[in-house]
């Protein structure tokens, strides 16, 4: 493929309306790297949480759990503003990236809970709950071609008893029960 030519793929663009990038010369990286057409916007069978992400599978995972928020995860990602402007990827990093969902954008960590792994997944993802404009990093929505391949359980909280409810009824009062002496040493 000459340079040109993969310029235009690599942008998305070209020189005719009919014609289609290709990408058979391309290496997976390279594939993975290309902003994808529905860039600027969710299509109409993405789906949408209350929060206003919006995600499509793209691939299922293997089924099982999904993670949690005290989790770590390993992905593969590429991240596109609406112009189609590539951010960042792991793939032209040449390595998967590790991560706590806790540490991630809102909504970048909404939309890996909702995967399992294996599975790949487009998010759309509004800027309430991305960079919210903060200077120097990419502006408004964020679009991102994920892959979850590991969970790495994280520790679990400790569940509440459940008789927290209320005291037990052979409970006694601290105040009655404290003797109202003084020590001396």
């Amino acid at each position: 493929m000459t340079p040109l030519l993969f310029f235009l793929n690599a942008c998305n663009c070209a020189w005719f309306a009919d014609e289609k990038p290709q990408t058979n010369d391309l290496s997976e990286d390279e594939i993975a790297m290309m902003a994808p057409p529905d860039v600027s916007a969710a299509p109409a069978d993405a789906q949408k949480t209350a929060s206003g992400l919006a995600y499509k599978v793209l691939e299922p995972g293997k089924g099982g759990e999904s993670p949690v928020n005290e989790d770590t995860v390993v992905l593969q990602y590429t991240g596109w503003t609406t112009d189609g402007k590539m951010f960042f990827s792991t793939h032209k990093k040449g390595k998967e990236k590790t991560v706590k969902l806790k540490q991630m954008l809102p909504g970048l960590a909404e939309g890996v809970k909702l995967m399992t792994v294996g599975e790949r997944a487009r998010l759309w993802v509004p800027e309430k709950l991305a960079n919210e404009g903060k200077p120097g990093k990419p502006a408004g929505m964020l679009v991102y071609d994920v892959e979850l391949e590991k969970i790495i359980p994280g520790p679990r909280p400790v569940p509440a008893p459940e008789d927290v409810a209320e005291p037990p009824a052979d409970a006694t009062d601290r105040k009655s029960t404290r003797l109202n002496s003084s020590h001396t040493v």
